[in-house]
């Protein structure tokens, strides 16, 4: 025969490990996950065979423009707002490469038609990551 192993005492304890497991995530959490660096130049390279790597245009931040950058395909429209940038416009068939805000150090847009790489240059912060995916 199969006899009540949990006992009514036992749920109370199970509620505090619960609520003490609680607690302590809230405290540990942010420190987890501290501030990336801010960014301080947007960089765009190029893809291309034999060149790849190589630095097409670069802006200094904070600074607010827009430009075009030239590429296989036609090109991309960047648009820099303080420490932010986008490409907001692309000469390429999906346009996959047009997005959100870019705002933290190592974040890029990738227009792999037109091989060209937007990305975000500066200091890291206190982040452990590679790269962020949003």
């Amino acid at each position: 025969m199969i006899r009540h192993f949990v006992r009514p005492g036992d749920f109370v304890a199970i509620i505090l490990v619960l609520l003490v497991a609680a607690g302590l995530s809230f405290l540990l959490i942010p420190g987890l996950f501290g501030a990336a660096g801010q960014p301080t130049e947007v960089v765009v390279r190029s893809l291309r065979a034999g060149a790849a790597g190589e630095v097409v245009k670069s802006v200094l931040l904070p600074d607010d423009t827009e430009f075009f950058v030239a590429g296989e395909t036609g090109g991309l429209y960047v648009e820099v707002e303080g420490y932010q940038a986008r490409v907001f416009d692309a000469d390429c068939p999906r346009r996959l490469c047009i997005g959100g805000w870019m705002d933290s150090v190592g974040e890029r847009s990738i227009c792999a038609p037109n091989q060209l790489v937007v990305e975000l240059k500066g200091e890291p912060g206190e982040r452990d990551f590679d790269d962020t995916i949003r």
